[in-house]
């Protein structure tokens, strides 16, 4: 049990959560009106619950009673895992509270794609409808195979919205038994085989070492020609200069982007001005209800580690009080 706890919060997070950390402890805001830095509190703070600021080595270095770093949302890259794993301090992520958001994200990204939505409202705009209208052709998506990389809490609500839609569904994901893909209606591949089999090839991955720009040139063009790439997952999972070339050459018709290698991305990023891309903030996981559901999944987390339980959602298998 933590006696006087004290929460850090770089980024803005759901009212409701921080309501529930402060009837059990300090918690202090890195933004706002009274803004601290966190230099100024890490030698009392027990808890960090993080949105997209990094925490690393030297942050953690700082913090000499820190028990707990919550991701708000699934992905951990910004967390330096190794060294609080070294200092016995789960790293929690809150993948299934916004996994219904993101999936629809992804379709929103692809039908925009397929069906050339920010092109037409463009040129309907510019008083270029009739032009418009005769020049633009969509793609339908019944039919088709949709590829996952990754059959996480994620690619599964993507996989039963592709179902519905009548695509096939093919996932490459060693995690994913025989038994859960009967049951989502899909059949797991190989990588390989899985990319050369992908219409539509959506990435549902972590970044680490090993999944940096696995979307390399090879990748790019071992995927059927014409095929559409959508990315709510990490940007640093697609060598972007590639994809750049290949949309340039329409081995990819299209690509459909929430994330990139650099985010925000600076003037020269290859895709920014390249008209078959569609490109949105980081904002997938983002409804009202998913950012509600995953400060609080984030803020239960913390303190049930305040407690002296394990948290849910650990993905460095530190026990507390183990």
């Amino acid at each position: 049990m933590i006696s006087s706890p004290l929460t850090w919060i770089p980024r803005p997070v759901a009212d409701e959560a921080l309501a529930q950390l402060r009837r059990h402890g300090d918690v202090a805001l890195g933004y706002g009106p009274g803004a601290v830095d966190f230099r100024s509190v890490s030698a009392r703070t027990t808890g960090v619950l993080l949105r997209t600021a990094e925490f690393r080595r030297r942050d953690i270095d700082l913090a000499p009673n820190l028990c707990i770093i919550a991701r708000h949302g699934a992905g951990y890259d910004t967390v330096d895992v190794d060294a609080a794993t070294e200092r016995g301090i789960p790293v929690t992520t809150t993948g299934a509270a916004n996994a219904g958001a993101v999936a629809e994200h992804v379709f929103a990204l692809l039908f925009a794609v397929a069906r050339n939505v920010t092109t037409a409202d463009r040129a309907v705009r510019d008083g270029r409808w009739v032009s418009a209208r005769g020049a633009l052709t969509g793609l339908e998506l019944g039919g088709r195979t949709m590829g996952l990389l990754g059959g996480g809490r994620i690619g599964r609500r993507v996989a039963a919205i592709a179902s519905a839609l009548g695509m096939t569904v093919v996932v490459s994901d060693p995690a994913l038994s025989a038994e859960d893909a009967e049951a989502l209606g899909v059949q797991v591949l190989g990588h390989d085989e899985l990319l050369a089999a992908s219409d539509v090839l959506s990435l549902h991955l972590p970044l680490t070492r090993d999944t940096e720009k696995i979307i390399d040139r090879s990748a790019l063009y071992a995927l059927p020609a014409g095929a559409i790439l959508i990315n709510t997952a990490r940007g640093g999972l697609v060598d972007e200069h590639a994809l750049r070339k290949c949309l340039d050459d329409g081995q990819i018709v299209g690509a459909g982007l929430d994330v990139l290698a650099c985010e925000p991305p600076a003037d020269g990023n290859p895709l920014l001005a390249h008209p078959r891309t569609v490109l949105s903030p980081h904002i997938a996981g983002q409804t009202d209800a998913a950012l509600r559901r995953v400060a609080l999944e984030a803020a239960a987390a913390i303190l049930a580690t305040y407690r002296g339980e394990t948290p849910a959602g650990a993905i460095n298998g530190v026990v507390v009080g183990g």
